[in-house]
């Protein structure tokens, strides 16, 4: 078998196996052996063309159809869904306040400022149980007061601390419930 005949039957099981890469005969130009499975270009010259290429050239091929339907195709892979939620999970960690600010506006349909003066109108406390924003911890870590709000109407009534706003949800907002609660306390006491 030609060497030639050879690297093809390798590159065709490359191919099978869905890999990118594959050894194949020597380059002309560099001499490597690793090349792209989709074409016959060697990696490095390959690389090296791309960096010397004009950026303009790559701006025309995305506004261009053919471009834009590649791109369409990509962003319903996984790969370019693993390249965005890693992006965005950096993001999110170096920047939590421009997430909290739009979820707040989204949800509650409230801005950090008007967050800050239900705070200032609640002296910095819980609306339930007055504990003070900044002695407020859980698992030693200090949490901002969540805001409290109707679930049929998405009105808010005011900021709790994490404690109180989840025992509210756990016990469904029903006032009953709340009551057999404390009576069963007070008996047991």
């Amino acid at each position: 078998m030609k060497p030639k005949e050879q690297s093809e039957l390798i590159r065709k099981e490359a191919k099978i196996q869905e890999l990118i890469k594959y050894n194949g005969q020597p380059c002309i130009n560099c001499g490597s052996i690793v090349k792209y499975v989709n074409g016959s270009a060697c990696v490095d010259c390959t690389k090296k063309r791309i960096l010397n290429r004009s950026p303009l050239v790559g701006k025309k091929y995305q506004q261009s159809a053919k471009g834009k339907a590649r791109l369409k195709r990509y962003k319903k892979t996984d790969a370019y869904h693993r390249v965005q939620n890693k992006h965005h999970r950096k993001h999110y960690k170096e920047h939590p306040e421009i997430y909290r600010t739009r979820h707040m506006k989204y949800k509650y349909k409230m801005s950090e400022k008007d967050y800050n003066l239900l705070l200032e109108e609640q002296n910095f406390r819980c609306a339930s149980c007055g504990i003070h924003k900044d002695e407020h911890l859980l698992n030693y870590k200090k949490y901002r007061l969540c805001i409290d709000h109707n679930h049929l109407t998405n009105k808010c009534r005011g900021l709790l601390c994490v404690k109180c706003n989840f025992a509210l949800g756990l016990l469904d907002e029903n006032v009953e419930k709340m009551q057999k609660l404390i009576a069963y306390i007070k008996k047991y006491e």
